[in-house]
């Protein structure tokens, strides 16, 4: 029955650009976790609290979920080629936030699919996008012959790249195979060191190893504070995430086909500053509630605008108007004094 159910799967999805693994047991311990534990032990995903909370979930994943039994991957692509990502434009918003929110795109896609499962083959399911506590990068390292992680610690597919999301589907149906032997994380990098020393706040601080206290896309979007002021000066022009790392790797010089279901929001595709500052955050809020800006509120937007024309990689003028307008706000009176 597993074969029957994986080429259903990848007929399926493979309509929408999507591609799909095998299916595989949950395991009784995570294989990987050692290597995660490393990062957790230094200190590098500090502000990161959903780990912290997580850690046996993480290492005993099959004990949480007793009622399903197995696991399959999805890759959701985020790169079309054939449309220009604005990599020069200020200030600079992540590929993928340019895009409707992939959270709800993808989890109601897999919900679409999970029903298709239960009604051909009578199978319950439940999905999962940057949201469970599977390691996904690391699993999906696993399961993948063509997989592998990148020393920007992301996850690639040979031939294809890493603008990637990742989802899955618990099963709860057995599953025969087993879990591909331990190999080489970084086997195609080799000794290409491009996207360390290319990242300006030098966040990759090990092959294979992001500082998430570093990391721009972290400080742009989960930081609700002040901004350190090493970090800050070096924003590169980014006022949420940071594609750095992937558009500067030799391996995403590819012609990419993006998962169908993704589609563009408008007012970021054409982001205008003035037009921006003109909104009210309510007005924010309705217009971004489907797009990942969202995950960045109204205010953290502002004072990360802030930065950049305080720092000069966008015209000073447009300090002075958020200054003018929200000086009183913490977000941006406690980032200047950090800044001075």
């Amino acid at each position: 029955m597993i074969l029957k159910v994986e080429k259903f799967l990848k007929n399926y999805v493979d309509r929408f650009g999507v591609i799909s693994s095998n299916i595989f047991p949950i395991p009784i311990e995570n294989p990987i976790f050692e290597k995660f534990e490393y990062s957790y032990d230094k200190g590098y995903l500090d502000g990161l609290n959903w780990f912290s909370k997580n850690l046996d979930i993480m290492r005993f994943p099959a004990k949480y979920f007793k009622e399903f039994k197995s696991i399959v991957f999805f890759f959701f692509s985020y790169f079309d080629s054939t449309v220009s990502h604005n990599f020069s434009n200020l200030p600079k918003i992540s590929i993928y936030a340019q895009y409707e929110d992939y959270h709800l795109t993808i989890r109601n896609f897999l919900k679409d699919l999970g029903r298709e499962l239960r009604r051909v083959f009578g199978i319950k399911s439940v999905g999962f996008v940057d949201s469970s506590p599977f390691m996904e990068r690391g699993f999906a390292f696993l399961c993948m012959e063509d997989g592998f992680l990148g020393k920007n610690g992301l996850f690639y597919l040979k031939g294809r790249g890493s603008y990637f999301f990742i989802g899955e589907l618990l099963l709860d149906i057995e599953s025969p195979r087993n879990w591909g032997a331990e190999k080489p994380f970084l086997r195609y990098c080799k000794n290409c060191n491009i996207c360390v020393k290319s990242c300006p706040v030098g966040a990759i601080v090990e092959p294979g190893i992001v500082d998430s206290r570093k990391c721009i896309s972290y400080h742009t979007i989960e930081n609700r504070g002040v901004i350190p002021r090493e970090i800050a000066v070096n924003l590169n022009g980014y006022i949420f995430g940071c594609d750095i790392c992937q558009q500067v790797c030799p391996l995403n010089r590819i012609n990419g086909s993006i998962f169908k279901g993704f589609t563009r929001v408008k007012e970021i595709e054409k982001f205008d500053l003035d037009w921006f500052l003109g909104l009210s955050k309510n007005r924010y809020e309705k217009i971004f509630k489907k797009s990942a800006l969202s995950r960045a509120n109204y205010y953290q937007i502002l004072r990360n605008i802030f930065i950049l024309a305080e720092t000069d990689y966008i015209d000073g003028c447009f300090a002075k108007k958020i200054y003018d307008k929200f000086g009183h706000r913490k977000e941006i009176y406690e980032q200047l004094k950090e800044l001075k």
